[in-house]
């Protein structure tokens, strides 16, 4: 999981800008409960290899699962040791919430349970650069609620429910090799090629866009992301559009007069090759499809036509 984007603007914040890394760990929250795995120290790629548990009522009034990243402002030493109270100062990172009518299924002797991966899970927090304050706007947007524009990580995860019965289960638990391993069976990666042609930007604020050259970015996770690029370097993709300043549009807005030179914008990537999920889907999907139109067929047949 990597947790680049926007991090050290947060520890410059908070006061802690001689810190190169985050201190990153996961808390998950439902129906009042929330569990915490360990913190991982100084690092933008955690491994936690952890299963935690959080004991609810299936179904319930709430359909969401708060998936939460958390930068640690506490030692390690001190937090893994389930000292809550000193967790008052942490930074939250990003939000992800799962809406467990969409990852449910259904259990012949349990009914519907939410079952989820595992699978990547992609966070998205408030705007990258905070120049001075991070108001109550961008940490409304950072807890979940409202819609993230700036890519801040993501994290591996996978969700079961069992009924308890008689077992007794702590907060935490260890994931065992043989999980380990088929876990990382998920993880071959292909190399992916977009292309983004704009082929108009238009009705734009005079007030706002007075003045000065705009650029549009395409990323990916951070690929393509100037945030993720040191200022004394190149940008190694094409990933942005050539400043153009805005022009009049003979009304009352501005508009970018590319006229036919379009920008084209094309990022090479590497992910997680999701073929075999895309092939079962696309699978099932074309015998409902064959299923429906049979169907159609048959109700041709046997119901006469109206005009009959």
């Amino acid at each position: 999981m990597a947790l680049q984007t926007g991090i050290k603007a947060f520890d410059k914040v908070t006061g802690q800008a001689d810190k190169m890394y985050c201190d990153p760990y996961v808390k998950v929250l439902f129906a009042g409960k929330a569990a915490t795995t360990s913190v991982m120290d100084d690092t933008y790629f955690p491994e936690w290899n952890e299963e935690i548990h959080i004991l609810a009522q299936i179904p319930s009034m709430l359909s969401k699962i708060k998936f939460q990243l958390w930068d640690s402002d506490t030692p390690a030493a001190l937090v893994n040791i389930n000292i809550q109270a000193l967790r008052a100062g942490d930074d939250i990172i990003a939000t992800h919430q799962f809406h467990i009518p969409e990852i449910s299924s259904v259990d012949s002797d349990f009914g519907f349970l939410p079952t989820f991966g595992p699978a990547y899970v992609p966070t998205y927090g408030g705007p990258r650069k905070f120049q001075s304050v991070y108001d109550d706007y961008y940490k409304r947007i950072d807890e979940g609620g409202g819609e993230g524009m700036a890519y801040r990580g993501r994290a591996f995860v996978e969700i079961s429910a069992t009924p308890l019965g008689d077992n007794k289960l702590g907060e935490k638990g260890v994931l065992i090799a043989s999980d380990i391993d088929r876990a990382k069976s998920y993880l071959s990666r292909v190399e992916y090629y977009l292309r983004v042609i704009v082929s108009e930007v238009s009705f734009l604020d005079p007030d706002r866009f007075e003045k000065g050259d705009l650029t549009f970015e395409v990323s990916i996770g951070m690929v393509g992301s100037l945030e993720a690029i040191p200022e004394d370097q190149p940008n190694p993709y094409n990933s942005t559009t050539f400043p153009t300043a805005p022009v009049g549009d003979g009304c009352h807005y501005r508009i970018l007069a590319w006229d036919n030179k379009k920008p084209c914008i094309e990022i090479k990537s590497q992910w997680e090759d999701v073929t075999p999920r895309i092939r079962n889907l696309n699978q099932y999907r074309n015998i409902m499809i064959k299923l429906t139109n049979i169907v159609k067929r048959v109700d041709e047949i046997i119901l006469p036509s109206p005009s009959g």
